[in-house]
């Protein structure tokens, strides 16, 4: 099937056997960047990373107030539907694989700066982060480094099964993303989220 998307509708993204293979199509899931509805909830996740990049995350979900396009269309996502709207890939411009090693309020203060360009005005809620930062050593731990420089964030929960649960309804959402109407909550990424669409689509079986 992914052979077939490739030759049949010039979808490139993926790879044969990746995890989201099937469920992934460029036209579908790509949406061209517009304005959040004031009245959708918006937060951030964040992976750590330091000899390896870390990635910031923001999104907006759906509460099923149409939006308007970029094109000025207007346009209905079924409410709970995510929307990747932002990221910062903590990685060196030459070596996507690797990190900058930077410090917690360092990253803090990027992320601060971002929002405040990007989202003026906006509230953005504390959301998942990777929950290593969490480890306390020496009475401190990364998440209070970011919490004294303003930045809160809310343990990701990594029990047992945690990730096969989350892969396969991160699945089931880009496979509703591709159904019409559009009933049941989706998934979308906007087209300057680069990283993701580089690397999440390629992700293999494990």
């Amino acid at each position: 099937p992914d052979q077939a998307a490739g030759w049949i509708d010039g979808s490139w993204d993926i790879a044969s056997g990746a995890f989201f293979g099937a469920a992934w199509n460029r036209a579908d899931h790509v949406l061209t960047p517009f304005e959040i509805p004031r009245s959708w909830r918006m937060d951030r996740a964040f992976d750590w990373g330091s000899s390896k990049p870390c990635s910031v995350g923001w999104w907006a979900e759906s509460d099923g107030t149409s939006a308007t396009m970029a094109d000025g269309t207007t346009r209905h996502f079924a409410p709970g539907s995510l929307f990747r709207i932002g990221e910062w890939y903590g990685c060196d411009p030459n070596k996507p694989n690797v990190g900058l090693q930077m410090e917690g309020v360092d990253i803090a203060r990027g992320i601060l700066e971002r929002q405040r360009l990007r989202w003026p005005n906006r509230l953005i809620n504390p959301g998942p982060a990777d929950s290593s930062i969490f480890d306390v050593q020496d009475g401190h731990s990364i998440a209070s480094s970011f919490t004294k420089a303003g930045v809160a964030w809310l343990a990701a929960n990594k029990g047992p099964g945690s990730r096969k649960n989350g892969w396969q309804l991160t699945r089931d959402r880009l496979g509703a993303a591709k159904r019409n109407p559009k009933e049941v909550a989706g998934l979308y990424v906007f087209a300057d989220c680069l990283d993701f669409i580089r690397t999440v689509p390629m992700l293999p079986r494990v």
